[in-house]
């Protein structure tokens, strides 16, 4: 990662749909789990904010890790 974060943004370009889908997968999971499906959404969304974030796109960010908050209080 700390490679692909040397070259500036465009690292996120090509990763960022990696973990677009990874939520997905959570938010489907959670859909059909509470506990489980929970955790792996909290999990999923931290992990996009934190990418997010090394790319600069802030606003985004915030966001997702709002959302993996509300849902981790609810457990």
């Amino acid at each position: 990662m700390y490679g692909l974060w040397r070259h500036g943004h465009r690292f996120l370009e090509p990763a960022l749909p990696a973990f677009d889908d990874s939520v997905d997968v959570a938010r489907r999971l959670h859909a059909r789990t509470t506990a489980t499906g929970r955790r792996a959404l909290i999990h999923a969304l931290t992990d996009r904010a934190m990418i997010l974030t090394a790319g600069h796109r802030y606003p985004d960010a915030l966001s997702d890790y709002q959302e993996a908050l509300t849902l981790h209080s609810t457990t």
